[in-house]
């Protein structure tokens, strides 16, 4: 069992501010919390895997392993960029005032007992489209 080093620093530079360490004899810093004129910036370190939260007045930035998993939020966007995205809800309910796109290299969309398509102008385009089922109708 190891004794952990708590250290608070105050510091009147904008750029420092106050500054909260705790660390241990084998890895330093572990955790650090700095409070300073522009941001709140909080580091957790164990081994080579770093997480980073940055608050700002208008944005807050998360990363983890070197940005691996980055995800940013401000007043005008959100973005996630991830190798892997789970999302796992009872119900999710997604709602656009503007155009919706998604992108990806194949795209499966599956539902267990009812799937809706529905618009003004529907299109379905492929250089290979095939529609399978025990009844098809059209129109």
């Amino acid at each position: 069992m190891s004794t952990l080093t708590c250290r608070i620093e105050l510091s009147k530079t904008e750029k420092e501010g106050i500054v909260i360490t705790v660390s241990n004899q084998e890895e330093y810093p572990l955790h650090c919390i700095q409070l300073n004129k522009d941001s709140v910036t909080i580091t957790s370190k164990k081994g080579s895997d770093t997480s980073i939260i940055v608050q700002k007045s208008d944005s807050i930035e998360m990363n983890v392993a070197d940005k691996t998993s980055h995800i940013v939020l401000n007043k005008n966007e959100i973005t996630i960029k991830c190798p892997t995205f789970k999302l796992d809800a009872d119900k999710i309910i997604f709602k656009s005032t503007g155009d919706t796109k998604f992108s990806a290299m194949n795209l499966t969309a599956e539902a267990s007992i009812k799937a809706n398509f529905e618009g003004n102008i529907t299109k379905v385009k492929g250089s290979l489209v095939n529609v399978e089922g025990d009844l098809v109708t059209l129109g």
